[in-house]
């Protein structure tokens, strides 16, 4: 009898859960839909040079972050080191490095 009273107690909140986040779904799918954002269009070759990023040579991947490159965009600065990342420069391989590469 313990073990039938334990299962309902579990079985009821699971299930009032379950209804509440079909309920949601249901509400948010009726009123506050998600409409497909399209990508902007393709820009020509010449506007790659005004922004951060270039295209990219790797199969599947339209774009990357283009070296050296400084930009600011709705008052926020861009920068960008040798290898295209926004980060610092990498310090040079020497003695007192310690890197840890996985492949």
């Amino acid at each position: 009898m313990k073990s039938r009273e334990t299962i309902v107690w579990i079985a009821v909140p699971l299930a009032t859960l379950a209804l509440a986040l079909v309920g949601a779904e249901l509400f948010l799918h009726s009123f506050r839909p998600v409409s497909y954002r399209e990508p902007p269009p393709r820009t020509p070759e010449r506007e790659w040079r005004e922004l951060v990023h270039r295209p990219s040579d790797v199969p599947g991947l339209l774009y990357e972050l283009a070296p050296n490159v400084e930009s600011e965009s709705k008052s926020t600065i861009v920068r960008t080191n040798s290898h295209g990342m926004r980060d610092r420069e990498p310090l040079a391989a020497g003695d007192r490095v310690v890197r840890i590469l996985d492949r």
